[in-house]
Formats: C-alpha cells, sequence, structure tokens
C-alpha cells in the first residue's frame, strides 16, 4: 500500500499547506491555475489540452457558493446519531466514515491522529484503505474523427452531448466487481477544502478559492486498481517528442464510440449539485474528443510495453486500433484531471 498513500499524499498536498483556517501561520498558499482553466462563458467550452498541466479548474460556472456547500446534497453531520464509531466525514454515496477505517489521520499540529480522538477541530486530512467512489460510464465517447457530423469546430463542442453533472457515485470495496473488473486496491482521501486557498489565474490575477466556488469540502479524491479485461475502440499515437505533460515515446489511448465501460471517477465540485461527473472537451493535435476519461496512459515506447507497436506511426499522429487492456488504474482528485492507466493485452490495427 505503500505506493498507494505516495498517490494520496499528492492529493493531499494542495489542502494540506495552507487551507486550514485554524493553522498558525499567517501566510496564504498560492496555486496556479493557467488560462485554459478559467472558467467558460455562454458562448464558450473549456477545452483541455493532453499537453497542458493536469491540475485544472473545472469552475465552469462562476456562481459563488454559499458557505453551507461543504456537504452539497449529502446527509448531516453523522456524528449527531449517536453511534460513537460514526465520524463527521460523509461519503460520496451518503456513507458514514467509521473510525476503524481511518488508515491515516493528519492533525492540525502536524502529528499523527489517533482514531479515537479524532474530530473535526483537529482535523487536516485522512486516508481510507479498501474502498473507493466510482459511476458508471455513460458510454459517451465522441471524437472529430469519427463524429464530425456532429462537431461544432467554431463552438468547440459535440451538439449531441449534454454536460449536466451527475451525482450518481456508488461505494466499491476491494473485492467487488464493478463494470465487469474486480477492484483489488483502493484508497480515498478526506481533507479541509480549497476555500482558503489563494488561487494564481492565468491572466496574473489571484482569487480567493471561495470566489472560484471551491467549498470547504472534505473529500478530496481516490485510487483504484483492477483486475480484469476491457475491449474498446479508439485512436493510439505515440509522442515523437516531450510535450509538457507527455514525454517523448508515452503512448496514449482515446476511446472512440459508445462502448467504453470503464469506472467512473471525474470529480469535479458543482456548487448546484456538491460533487459530480461529467463528459468534458479534450484536445491533442486536430483531434478533439469528449469522454469521462481524458485518455489512457499505456507506457513508454523506451522501456516499459512489451506489446507489438511497429504499426503504430512514430511522428506522433493518431491512427485508429481495437485494443485489449488489463491492469486498469485510475486517480482523481477533487477538480483534477483524472489519471487512467493500463497494460496493452491486445491490439490491433484498424
Amino acid at each position: 500500500m505503500k505506493k498507494y498513500r505516495i498517490i494520496l499524499a499528492l492529493i493531499l498536498a494542495a489542502a494540506l499547506t495552507g487551507c486550514s483556517k485554524d493553522e498558525q501561520s499567517s501566510e496564504s498558499s498560492s496555486v496556479s491555475i493557467s488560462e485554459s482553466s478559467s472558467q467558460s462563458t455562454e458562448n464558450s467550452v473549456v477545452v483541455q489540452s493532453t499537453v497542458e498541466s493536469s491540475s485544472e479548474s473545472s469552475t465552469e460556472s462562476s456562481t459563488e457558493s454559499t458557505t453551507e456547500s461543504t456537504q452539497t446534497s449529502e446527509p448531516d453531520n453523522s456524528e449527531e446519531t449517536g453511534n460513537p464509531e460514526n465520524t463527521f466525514l460523509i461519503g460520496l454515496a451518503g456513507d458514514v466514515i467509521k473510525r476503524s477505517e481511518l488508515t491515516m489521520i493528519f492533525s492540525n499540529d502536524g502529528s499523527d491522529g489517533d482514531p479515537e480522538t479524532f474530530s473535526e477541530e483537529n482535523f487536516s486530512g485522512v486516508v481510507c484503505d479498501g474502498f473507493v467512489y466510482l459511476a458508471e460510464p455513460s458510454g459517451i465517447c465522441r471524437t472529430s474523427y469519427d463524429d464530425a457530423d456532429v462537431f461544432d469546430g467554431d463552438m468547440v463542442r459535440f451538439t449531441d452531448i449534454s454536460e449536466t453533472p451527475k451525482k450518481d457515485y456508488e461505494r466499491v470495496s476491494v473485492g467487488d466487481t464493478f463494470c465487469g473488473l474486480t477492484l483489488t486496491e483502493a484508497q480515498v482521501n478526506f481533507a479541509h477544502g480549497l476555500d482558503s486557498m489563494d488561487y494564481l489565474l492565468g491572466d496574473g490575477s489571484e482569487k480567493r478559492g471561495s470566489e472560484l466556488g471551491f467549498p470547504e469540502i472534505y473529500f478530496m479524491g481516490g485510487t483504484a486498481s483492477f483486475d480484469g479485461e476491457v475491449t474498446m475502440t479508439g485512436y493510439m499515437c505515440a509522442a515523437a517528442e516531450d510535450e509538457r505533460s507527455i514525454m517523448a515515446g508515452d503512448v496514449i489511448f482515446v476511446p472512440s464510440g459508445c462502448e467504453c465501460t470503464l469506472p467512473v471517477m471525474g470529480y469535479r465540485f458543482d456548487p448546484d449539485v456538491g460533487t459530480a461527473h461529467f463528459p468534458r472537451i479534450n484536445t491533442r493535435d486536430d483531434m478533439y474528443w469528449e469522454n469521462e476519461y481524458g485518455y489512457i496512459y499505456l507506457g513508454n515506447t523506451y522501456g516499459d510495453i512489451t506489446a507489438d507497436l511497429s504499426e503504430i506511426p512514430d511522428d506522433g499522429s493518431f491512427v485508429k486500433v481495437n485494443i485489449t487492456l488489463s491492469n486498469i488504474k485510475i486517480t482523481c482528485g477533487i477538480n483534477m484531471m483524472e489519471s487512467y492507466s493500463a497494460d496493452i493485452e491486445y491490439i490491433e490495427v484498424l
């Protein structure tokens, strides 16, 4: 589990550096948000390039949330039920987090916390092993190559897709089967939210998280590994050179069509509904796509791919393939681009 704790520590980093209102330091932390992560307007759509930072903000609506949005549309403080095993933390499935489920506890004073004395007053962050929150896929996997008839290049959108946020997460435990895959490892983390942090925007201005609609929310993200295989059709490419978030030799896959059945995380905070997911536009080179996954990382041609990629162009261009994937892993932090990775079991160039 050590590698999972390292991954979750990265997700916790933003929340644990300056977002607690009770910390003694008066210095405020600052996080940079690129221009591509700025809010969409009524007549424009945010496009997330795969070569840009993965720490995008998904604040498509600039409507300010109220301070009551800490756990929007979720149950009230569970400690009021009187069960001493309950904590104040509520999961995305409306479940109450138990003290016995707290694997790692971070306190405001920097010490390791004790589950027996864990409280909201001395809470900075926690990690829970053994479960994660997942949603069923919508099946939406559009690309401008295959769905040109519904792609509006001027507005950069697929006209047949609704981006209505969905809040339909299920709590899935290790050993459970979800979307035909068996969950083998999982973690989630909770921390004080992003409302009290300062964010540097692409235009050089700085705003408080609360001004961007970020709440004092507790759920912060999760990670999961699965056993099983998934077969899909889509587009693959091998990067010819370094591209900020993609290195030379990196192989990525973009599903195309509506048969994609991978589990969905996509944790985004919506001031109106709480933590939800929805399909989003992405782009690389001359291809645009919209799905709930971004792209799937399949390794690097210089070291860790055993599959035969001799028919994949070495100039970075996309080629259509049928592909079977295994060893699927997903990581996603709140309001961050999720990361999907997998191994290639079979590939056929179409």
